[in-house]
């Protein structure tokens, strides 16, 4: 968390300069940031991490599917193009078909982004091994 104080001459600088440092601190700490999300929640992250301005760590995206693929060519940021994805589907899902979950996989690899992906014997769930993978994902992407 970054606290400006107006009353600090050496943070205000000008309100102009303090809005300019302020930004500056919300972007770095935007590369500190994994979206995550199980299910509909993990759509969110995927559509809008994927379009996100500024870099961005990563995204989880765990028993859910890539909404739009074919625009992100087209929406797609720059920033994050070879943004780490880790992804992971149970094979019994009866909410989010297996195939629809691995079929967004494929179109992410296809258009270049680097998926981790991981498969478990789980209905619309987690798992513990599945707790661990993550845990080793953000391990390394928040080094």
């Amino acid at each position: 968390m970054v606290l400006l104080d107006v009353h600090d001459p050496v943070r205000r600088g000008g309100t102009g300069q303090t809005i300019d440092w302020s930004r500056a601190a919300a972007i770095a700490a935007t590369r500190r940031i994994v979206l995550a999300g199980f299910s509909q929640g993990g759509v969110i992250a995927l559509h809008t991490g994927l379009r996100h301005a500024e870099r961005l760590a990563g995204i989880v995206a765990l028993s859910t599917y890539v909404m739009l693929p074919d625009s992100l060519a087209a929406e797609g940021s720059p920033a994050n193009r070879d943004l780490p994805i880790f992804m992971a589907h149970g094979t019994a899902d009866p909410m989010i078909a297996f195939e629809r979950g691995e079929a967004g996989m494929r179109a992410l690899v296809a258009a270049g982004y680097p998926v981790e992906w991981h498969s478990y014997p789980m209905p619309h769930s987690v798992v513990w091994e599945e707790i661990e993978a993550v845990s080793a994902f953000l391990a390394r992407v928040l080094a």
